[in-house]
């Protein structure tokens, strides 16, 4: 469930180039920015392989001069395991 966790990051910066961004990294799986407060854009990334993603996000932010306001791990509530846990498996059901 480790690699399953999402990378929460607010900057400042145009969407357009944080989408360019995002599509070029091969360490992110999926990606999704939107409007926050301000000119800020919450990104919602998803590591490929459980790779930290924190310290490339904050070294672009850094590189390019974006303002960075949050960078953060999104943890599973215990509600999410459980349910994880329980689920049957796909082969189970078959």
């Amino acid at each position: 469930m480790a690699s399953d966790g999402q990378i929460i990051a607010e900057i400042a910066a145009p969407p357009e180039e944080l989408q360019a961004c995002w599509a070029q990294m091969p360490e992110i799986e999926q990606y999704n920015v939107s409007p926050a407060e301000g000119e800020y854009q919450r990104c919602a990334l998803t590591p490929r392989g459980g790779i930290d993603l924190r310290p490339h996000i904050f070294m672009l932010a850094r590189e390019r001069g974006w303002y960075l306001r949050e960078l953060t791990r999104s943890r599973h509530s215990l509600e999410d395991i459980y349910v994880r846990i329980t689920r049957p498996n796909e082969e189970e059901e078959g």
